[in-house]
């Protein structure tokens, strides 16, 4: 490789996240060879076989199972897969894909998108969606999360609500509990967001499930993940019908699904989307300049409390 460089583009300091991501730059001339490639492998550095290693594989195949399905679409919004080498007892997976860096725009997680922006990515989901939806491959490549996946959420739950009782959230937001979730056995509203969706998601009527994983959950995260409190009050509804729009025109025939069912999707998986967002904030807490996402957290928090004292009422 005359000349290769490479750069760390990101190593995440969360304990769960699965992948170490590198550009790697190439100083060849051939201009039909790519000038630099992204390099995608497990962020275990090791192959111990104990449960955090368990989940790193279990993600990084899913992860690649993934991008095995995508390529099979060219409507599917994704990077190029140049090679796929699997985990193996002995090799620690690699996935080398095309760096669209040069093409696309890099957003700032802390800072969230703007509402044009979300509308467009609610546009691409709308095609994901449609598109496994029409073909069953999804749901037999590409399997659930595992439950370790959820589970270490419920472990830092105290973790979370410290950090946000220091960012003047009042302790009570903590321990309302939502009444349609309250069939579970728990003390607070995290852990019975996480039982419920281990226990409770594979009955969710089939409208509400379009991949592995469903379009109310993809949608949800997609808003309250990025959009600030005002934005996401003001521009919600309008974003959903645009996105269902865009569902109804390339579903299949007899896909009937309505507004009212994209609406209760995006209210059902709102909870979980604060939850996961917790995750966030947290493994990016020490970063300067957090503010516009911890704004974002604590706007979410007072929505799922207030939404909880409607139904209790």
């Amino acid at each position: 490789m005359p000349g290769a460089t490479k750069e760390k583009l990101r190593i995440s300091g969360i304990q769960y996240a699965t992948s170490t991501v590198l550009r790697v730059t190439f100083g060849w001339e051939d201009e039909e060879l790519p000038k630099s490639v992204v390099l995608k492998t497990l962020a275990s550095k090791d192959l111990r076989d104990d449960e955090e290693a368990k989940y790193h594989y279990l993600m990084f195949k899913r992860e690649c199972n993934v991008y095995d399905w995508t390529q099979k679409y060219a409507r599917l919004p994704s990077p190029r897969i140049f090679h796929i080498k699997r985990q193996t007892k002995d090799f620690s997976g690699v996935v080398v894909m095309e760096d669209i860096g040069e093409r696309g725009v890099q957003q700032d997680a802390i800072k969230g998108l703007s509402v044009d922006a979300v509308r467009d990515l609610l546009r691409h989901l709308a095609v994901l969606h449609t598109v496994s939806m029409k073909h069953t491959g999804w749901s037999t490549t590409v399997a659930d999360l595992p439950p370790s996946y959820y589970a270490y959420l419920v472990a830092n739950y105290h973790d979370m609500m410290n950090f946000f009782e220091r960012h003047d959230v009042d302790h009570s937001r903590f321990v309302t509990n939502p009444e349609w979730y309250a069939h579970q056995d728990v003390d607070n509203p995290l852990t019975i967001c996480i039982q419920w969706l281990l226990t409770e998601k594979k009955n969710i009527s089939g409208n509400l499930e379009s991949h592995s994983g469903c379009f109310g959950e993809d949608i949800a995260k997609a808003i309250c993940w990025n959009l600030s409190t005002k934005d996401r009050l003001d521009c919600t509804t309008a974003l959903l019908e645009e996105y269902h729009a865009h569902l109804v025109a390339n579903s299949p025939e007899d896909y009937h699904i309505t507004m009212d069912v994209v609406r209760k999707a995006f209210d059902t998986f709102f909870p979980l989307a604060m939850v996961t967002f917790f995750s966030k904030v947290i493994a990016t807490k020490n970063k300067e300049d957090i503010e516009p996402m911890i704004e974002r957290a604590k706007g979410l928090i007072q929505n799922v409390y207030t939404m909880s004292k409607l139904l209790e009422g």
